[in-house]
């Protein structure tokens, strides 16, 4: 958390999204956090950059931030399965009827 806070984050939310998005992708099956290893394996800047923190500002709803959250995850998930939606589903820890709920929901 210290390291994710004290970042810049120069792309503001969606830069944080895709950052938790990969590294939620990469975690076990039954792993329940996101560790150091996980960021660093996508966000090396995370690991090697101490910068300034601006002050957050909220634009949107924490219900909106997640939905984009989860459908970034998702789309990731299919990306690095080739559209393989059984595959995608087992990724990210969900039900294959789950997948196609949320899918539907979001219409993606």
């Amino acid at each position: 958390m210290e390291r994710l806070d004290h970042y810049h984050w120069p792309g503001n939310v969606r830069e944080l999204e895709n950052v938790i998005g990969r590294a939620m992708i990469k975690l076990n099956y039954l792993d329940s956090l996101i560790d150091e290893p996980q960021i660093e394996v996508y966000g090396t800047a995370l690991a090697n950059k101490e910068e300034v923190r601006q002050p957050l500002t909220f634009s949107k709803p924490l219900s909106q931030v997640l939905a984009e959250a989860e459908k970034s995850a998702i789309l990731l998930a299919l990306k690095e399965c080739n559209g393989n939606r059984t595959e995608a589903a087992r990724l990210l820890g969900i039900s294959l009827r789950s997948l196609y709920y949320k899918l539907d929901r979001s219409r993606m």
